[in-house]
């Protein structure tokens, strides 16, 4: 196997950078947080592109106390905090649930466990506490437990909550999954979605998992399960 890097985040904040040679992995460094807390635990990553003159990669982490920050991935030396702003994704309605950078905006998209929305630039230079900055943002249903980006689109779903697709402009849902029809004792099929991807790059294919071990696939453009 080839060198690949790869960056994870931990329960308690941590930023690692971990090195994978001849199947075998060795943490070769990790940031220096100012604190490690269950608070701070790493929720969600994800690569971002870098501001225009950036020399480097960046990517973004998101906390389970609502902060996302900006890193620097500099192959070097350990990952570099090179900004960091507080959203509202931890408040008492919800706690954050995923992190992604919508490149049709160049902006970050933030959601938490109650379906609120909130899209923000990537915080490059900025060492703020503060809900500054950040733009409007919009309320998906909730609960939430799992969500996905493509283009323009997020698509969300929890318990209770099925699979929903927004469109991230318009605010407003283009596509709604149904239930399956009750089981063969004839009983409501429960739902819960606990993870989401696109299954292409057109954003027509989803397939979701569920937290009874059921997978299933959707067919947006047909309007079906």
């Amino acid at each position: 196997m080839s060198n690949v890097v790869l960056f994870t985040g931990d329960e308690t904040g941590l930023v690692k950078k971990s090195r994978l040679k001849d199947d075998a992995q060795a943490v070769v460094s990790a940031c220096q947080a100012p604190r490690q807390s269950r608070q701070a635990g790493i929720r969600s990553l994800c690569w971002i592109s870098p501001p225009e003159g950036a020399s480097e990669a960046l990517f973004a982490s998101l906390s389970c106390e609502g902060v996302v920050k900006t890193w620097e991935s500099e192959a070097a030396r350990p990952p570099k905090c090179v900004g960091q702003l507080a959203t509202t994704a931890a408040s008492q309605e919800g706690q954050p649930v995923a992190l992604e950078f919508v490149s049709s905006f160049d902006k970050l998209s933030v959601v938490d466990s109650a379906g609120s929305v909130t899209v923000l630039t990537p915080p490059v230079g900025q060492e703020t506490t503060e809900n500054a900055g950040l733009e409007p943002s919009f309320q998906a249903k909730g609960p939430v437990e799992a969500a996905a980006w493509l283009s323009k689109h997020l698509a969300t779903g929890g318990r209770e909550n099925d699979l929903v697709v927004y469109d991230m402009q318009s605010e407003a849902p283009v596509f709604e999954a149904l239930n399956v029809p009750h089981d063969e004792l004839d009983l409501r099929v429960p739902i819960w979605v606990t993870a989401i991807d696109y299954a292409n790059g057109k954003g027509n294919e989803i397939v979701t998992g569920t937290g009874h071990k059921h997978v299933r696939f959707y067919d947006v453009r047909a309007q079906r399960q």
